[in-house]
Order: structure tokens, then sequence, then C-alpha cells
């Protein structure tokens, strides 16, 4: 029997460093992505802020950690230059959850705390996940009034950096039609866009959650979307930064050639440039249709009118978003009951008048 290992006090500030130190090991064997790393990585941080580094991680208990849940959830939400009154998500907030929970299970392993707080939480998230796919999906009048957005005609700009109509079309057509994460979309490249011998065009997503891959159709009109943004797109630029009043180059111009879609400086699009281009869209709709949307919600958005329209069944949305399990995709069932409800009253028995 293999003995506990022993009590190592560290503070919290080490305990991260130390474990966040393991997550290379992970990535290479298959455990984690590198998308979940970041994201790990920046929740480990602000909860360090949070807590405090210099305190001892095995004094934390259950009610500091919902202390720092809470604190972290009622922070502005970041995807907005001016988030008003938005504050992070429940999502967000329960990501940060499960990177802290992750930490202490390390923790617990390996001796640095003598028992895990997380078991001993209040806060919970229970049930979020569905509710939050329901409210953040568009109806189909406001997915049709979001594209509208982007047409040439109507586009009244005055910055250089907003002055991107075609991409944002392509953008928004790729993202309500076959919902790709937007890492997943900030990580292809122009290669992965393809039209087979059939005259069918493809989207090869080669960074999927978990190292995953999938390869989902394109409409003729996305397509063409693609076509005329990939003509008119902006020269490649390799990223730069001043180190010590010097200007170096962080990322060489080849990755921006390869890139699907560029900021209007030439560099390969990051998550936060499409939450911003979304959200700036997004303010352009009709009063009557307004509301808060992300590329995230768009995922959403092109997974419930995929299941409304009847275009798609459970299975085929399921190879479309990339789901792992098909009980994840059947979250979007629960936003369509009345739906559910006109098909039952329309149900050839019921219509009969007698048996």
């Amino acid at each position: 029997m293999v003995a506990p290992p022993s009590l190592e006090l560290l503070s919290v500030a080490v305990a991260a460093d130390t474990y966040i130190g393991t997550f290379p090991r992970s990535v290479v064997m298959g455990s984690l992505s590198q998308v979940t790393v970041d994201n790990y990585v920046r929740d480990l941080a602000e909860f360090v802020e949070i807590v405090g580094g210099d305190r001892i991680l095995d004094d934390l208990n259950g009610e500091d950690l919902d202390v720092a849940v809470v604190t972290y959830g009622s922070k502005p939400d970041g995807r907005f230059n001016d988030p008003g009154d938005r504050t992070r998500s429940i999502g967000a907030a329960a990501r940060f959850m499960q990177s802290v929970s992750r930490m202490f299970s390390h923790a617990t392993r390996v001796g640095w705390v003598q028992l895990n707080p997380v078991p001993d939480m209040l806060v919970t998230f229970k049930g979020s996940r569905t509710r939050a796919k329901s409210r953040t999906a568009l109806p189909q009048s406001g997915a049709v009034a979001l594209l509208s957005t982007t047409d040439p005609a109507d586009q009244k700009v005055s910055r250089a950096d907003q002055d991107m109509v075609l991409r944002d079309r392509f953008i928004l057509h790729l993202l309500v039609e076959v919902g790709p994460r937007v890492s997943e979309l900030c990580k292809a490249d122009r290669a992965d866009i393809s039209v087979d011998d059939e005259g069918a065009a493809w989207f090869d997503i080669r960074h999927g959650k978990g190292g995953g891959r999938r390869r989902v159709p394109l409409s003729p009109r996305t397509m063409e979307a693609f076509t005329n943004y990939d003509r008119a797109r902006p020269a490649p630029a390799p990223r730069t930064r001043k180190v010590n009043g010097v200007l170096v180059e962080t990322v060489g111009v080849d990755d921006a050639k390869r890139a699907l879609i560029l900021t209007w400086r030439g560099l390969r699009m990051q998550p936060r440039d499409v939450e911003l281009m979304v959200h700036r869209q997004a303010a352009l709709m009709p009063a009557a249709l307004m509301r808060e949307v992300t590329p995230h919600g768009l995922r959403h958005t092109a997974a419930t009118l995929l299941l409304a329209s009847g275009a798609a069944d459970v299975m085929t949305v399921r190879d479309i978003l990339g789901h792992a399990s098909v009980a994840t995709t059947s979250v979007y069932l629960d936003s369509q009951a009345d739906h559910m409800v006109a098909a039952v009253r329309l149900h050839p028995v019921t219509m009969l008048k007698s048996f």
C-alpha cells in the first residue's frame, strides 16, 4: 500500500505556478488541448490575484473559494469595450470554478493540502448550461438581421479597423451556418477551405476541442462570401512588439499568409477580435431584434436553427458542432418547446376527429 504524500506547505502563487508547469506534458499526452490550457492559465492567474498569492494553499477553505468565484463572476465582462452593467457570464464563472477545482484535486494528490476544500463550497452552477444556451441563441429573424448588417450597401465606415465588410460577412455566415468554436475559427488556415471534385465546399476544422478534427460542408452562399473576402483580404504582416524600446518580430509573416481570417493590420485574428466584431455588428441590428450576441451564442444559433427547421437531426448537428457526446447536442432540444407543441398538435392521429 502506497503511503500518502507528506504535507508540503506552498503559497497559492507557487502552487499555481507548479501546477501550470505540468500542463505541457498533458498537452503532449493528449489529455488537455492547448485552448483548455490557455483558459486554465488565465483563470489560475486571476485566482491568485483574488485570494492573494502569499497565502498558504492549505489555509484556504470552501468559503474562501466561494468568495473567489463570486468575485470573479462579478467583474465586468471583458469581451466588451464598454461592458456597462454586464458582468461575466455564468459559463465563464463555471469554467473558472472548474480550473480552481482541478488545481485542488492535483494539490490533494501531491500533498499540498490536507483536505480538498472544493466539496465544502456552496456556490453551484448545476443546470446553468441549458439555460445559457436557450438565452444566447438568436431566432431565425435575429440571425437574418445580423447577417444583413454586412450588406455593403448599408455600410457607413469611418475607421480603417472596421472597414472589413467582406471578412465580417464571411465570418458571420460561417458562425451562423455551421457554428465553429471561435478558437477553431481563429486557428484555421486558408487551405482548410476547399472544394471537392463534385463541387461541394468543405471546411476542415483541425483544432477542435480536445484535439478533435472534423469536416463540415459549406453552403454556396458562404463559399461565395469566402471567395470575395479572400480576393480582397489585407496584405499579411508580421506580429511585433517593443522590447526595451526596440521593435521585435514575434510572429513572422508566414503565419498571416496561412491564416483564414486577418485583422485590418494583416495579422491572424484572435478570439477577442472576433468577439468585438460580432458585438459591433449586433449593435447595427434593428432595435426590435437587437440583443447581446457573442460568437459562442452564434454557435448555439446554428444548432438551434438546424434542429428547429428540420434541416438536420441531433446526430447530424452533433457531427457539425464537433460534440463528443450526443447528450451535449440534445441540450438544444430543450429550447424547442414551441416547435414540439406545434408538432404534436399537427400529428396526423391528433388531427383525426374520431378514431
